[in-house]
């Protein structure tokens, strides 16, 4: 990223780039990102940083939704293959209760 930032593009200079990673470093999550974030947010102010976050964020949430429908869709198949008909396992998927639940008091 030093090289597209500083010496291709010439964005930023190389001691705030420097600085910016720095700062990155310490913060959770992935360095990258918050760059591209931090660059963003230097270059085109608030709006630049809404659309950066958004195309760093987009991609892995569609993964996820897709993911998440394409599950329900084979547990639904699943389900409707075993019982027949889908409220057939409605009824037991809603009545189920964890086995065990950590009580508040001592005994």
């Amino acid at each position: 990223m030093h090289c597209e930032l500083v010496e291709r593009r010439r964005w930023v200079s190389a001691n705030r780039a420097l600085h910016a990673l720095n700062y990155c470093m310490i913060l959770p999550g992935p360095e990258a990102q918050q760059l591209a974030t931090y660059i963003e947010w230097l270059m085109h102010g608030v709006p630049g940083d809404v659309v950066a976050d958004t195309l760093v964020v987009l991609p892995g949430f569609v993964t996820m939704l897709a993911s998440a429908a394409s599950a329900a869709s084979a547990a639904s198949a699943a389900s409707y293959a075993v019982f027949g008909s889908l409220s057939a396992s409605r009824g037991w998927c809603s009545e189920s209760k964890p086995l065990w639940w950590p009580s508040s008091r001592r005994q």
